[in-house]
């Protein structure tokens, strides 16, 4: 999700932003309290497509289930194991 930010406030803390940015974070550029731009990661930076990596590998985690559930014993009889 992206946080909104009045562009005054971009102004005076743009390095900070940046730096958010090189770690994954979004902004929400705001001119009297209107969305006008969108500061994102490049798509080509390394940051970015590390973000979007990990970001993605904990979503495929937390939609799996924990081992505890499974059945070893079935996962054999399937040939799993």
């Amino acid at each position: 999700m992206s946080e909104k930010i009045s562009s005054y406030k971009a102004k005076k803390k743009l390095l900070a932003l940046l730096k958010g940015v090189q770690s994954g974070e979004n902004y929400t550029i705001t001119h009297k309290g209107k969305p006008v731009a969108e500061l994102v990661p490049s798509k080509n930076s390394k940051e970015s497509q590390r973000s979007t990596a990990v970001k993605n590998l904990l979503a495929f985690a937390a939609e799996r289930k924990p081992a505890d559930e499974l059945h070893i014993k079935s996962l054999i009889e399937d040939g799993r194991l």
